[in-house]
């Protein structure tokens, strides 16, 4: 029996608890509603869609081209 890996579930283990933030940022530096935590990963077509909770409140649903795993520069941003 051939178990193809769930790339949604991948992904969630991947990155379920890290700090992520946008990939592309409108300034030099990441700003608070910059950084997310992933809430769900979905499988659907053309690929992965992420719905990301980020820490001004809002939710947002995106690619997952669209996020990256904040540096740790960030992260201290971030927790200021």
């Amino acid at each position: 029996m051939d178990i193809t890996p769930d790339p949604a579930a991948a992904y969630r283990r991947a990155y379920a608890r890290k700090l992520m933030v946008l990939a592309e940022l409108k300034n030099p530096l990441p700003e608070r509603n910059d950084f997310c935590r992933i809430r769900s990963v979905e499988t659907l077509s053309p690929g992965l869609w992420i719905s990301a909770e980020f820490l001004d409140g809002s939710i947002r649903r995106f690619r997952p081209e669209k996020i990256r795993e904040a540096t740790a520069d960030e992260e201290r941003m971030a927790c200021e």
